[in-house]
């Protein structure tokens, strides 16, 4: 279904060591490409192999106000089905690993009536990471109390801390949440699948897709590809504008988000495309399957990834995409201040200061000159550098590890 897919990738890794996992989840999330459809307010399904538990949400549209009723919604349900749960499934592990904190409250229920181990997952630094949002004052102070509140009982009652950010450490240190927390941690990153998805056949989307970067790339344009969330924190404005800054290249925008519509008016504005373009040097696309995703990846050039110039990316990044990006083979832009990048740390491409336009252009310039071998060379340099750190197989073993 899509979006969210660390949990599933999990949960096959860990099925095929000889363990039963069910994963509970909300009926709605705007995050995913399709939604169940739900008779009852709890449900169990079964999908590619993978045992769910959804609980009825109501739905809502983007990152609203309807989203905060959507986890409010979850948040109580699951707390009422926590001892049927407890009960059915009798859990050993129980991992609250939602993107929000407050999931710490009906996880702590279900591993205390089952009387199994209760494990958080760091996705986002919370409160800090309301700073991207731009909500009332009134709602994000109240949002930040209830966060804050959830990040100290987390750390307080969980058998184990898991992180996908590689300086989480230095959070639960500056935040003080105890030297307990810290001692506590295991850090297990995002990662890769890389088994499977060739089963499934390319959608018709992706193949022209494909087609089209084949042609913009016979016309002589040098091909910079962005894949992910349109979303102010991914710094995309500074890649649009960059876009004219660069001769002979067409950068490339495949993604959804609440961000998209605005990119796009600003992209025409700067009379980088729209109708009365004679050759455009940006194209817009929408969202690619997941199983087409390494495939498209693989027709550009060059990929470009991007932050704002925030302070908690001092923790370190999880951006799944990230991973993606680097198992194609292709040199990476990263444009993220942060202190320990995957992209500087396998030397696959060029990291540069955020939100830089200037500095993307440069960084354009420089991966076109180089001839194709000097690029393929240093784009399997990531791919080699996930294949022996970021595949879940790798990272279900080193999750589980710190369970004892």
């Amino acid at each position: 279904m899509g979006m969210e897919f660390r949990p599933y990738f999990l949960a096959k890794q860990w099925q095929q060591m000889g363990h039963v996992v069910t994963i509970v989840a909300g009926s709605y999330s705007h995050l995913r490409k399709e939604n169940p459809s739900l008779l009852s307010w709890i449900e169990a399904k079964r999908i590619d192999g993978v045992d769910y538990l959804f609980i009825k949400t109501p739905g809502y549209q983007g990152n609203d106000s309807g989203r905060g009723r959507n986890i409010f919604a979850f948040l109580i349900r699951l707390i009422l089905a926590a001892r049927h749960i407890a009960k059915s499934r009798r859990p050993d592990i129980v991992i609250a690993s939602s993107t929000y904190p407050m999931d710490i409250f009906p996880a702590e229920k279900i591993a205390r009536k089952s009387g199994a181990k209760l494990v958080w997952e760091i996705h986002d630094i919370y409160p800090d990471s309301l700073a991207l949002n731009h909500f009332p004052q009134w709602i994000s102070k109240g949002a930040a109390w209830v966060m804050n509140k959830s990040v100290e009982r987390a750390c307080r009652k969980s058998y184990r801390i898991v992180s996908i950010l590689s300086h989480a450490g230095e959070f639960l240190k500056e935040k003080r949440y105890g030297e307990e927390a810290v001692k506590k941690l295991i850090y297990v990153p995002n990662g890769v699948e890389t088994e499977g998805t060739e089963a499934y056949p390319r959608s018709a989307y992706s193949e022209m897709l494909m087609k089209t970067m084949e042609e913009i790339k016979r016309s002589g344009c040098f091909t910079v590809l962005y894949l992910g969330g349109f979303a102010a924190a991914n710094a995309l404005d500074e890649f649009v504008w960059a876009a004219g800054l660069v001769k002979e290249s067409a950068f490339l925008l495949a993604g959804n988000g609440w961000d998209r519509a605005r990119l796009k008016k600003l992209a025409e504005k700067e009379g980088l495309c729209g109708a009365e373009t004679a050759k455009p040097k940006i194209y817009f696309w929408d969202a690619v399957d997941k199983t087409d995703v390494l495939q498209v990846l693989q027709k550009a050039d060059c990929l470009y990834i991007g932050a704002r110039d925030e302070p908690l990316y001092r923790y370190g990044i999880g951006m799944n995409k990230l991973y993606d990006y680097m198992l194609s083979g292709k040199p990476i832009i990263c444009g993220i201040n942060t202190p320990f990048n995957v992209v500087a740390e396998s030397g696959c491409g060029i990291v540069i200061p955020p939100q830089d336009s200037a500095a993307i252009a440069t960084a354009v310039n420089t991966l076109r000159n180089l001839s194709e071998e000097e690029r393929r060379v240093m784009g399997e340099r990531g791919r080699n550098y996930v294949l022996k750190n970021n595949t879940y197989e790798i990272l279900a073993k080193k999750f589980l590890s710190g369970m004892d």
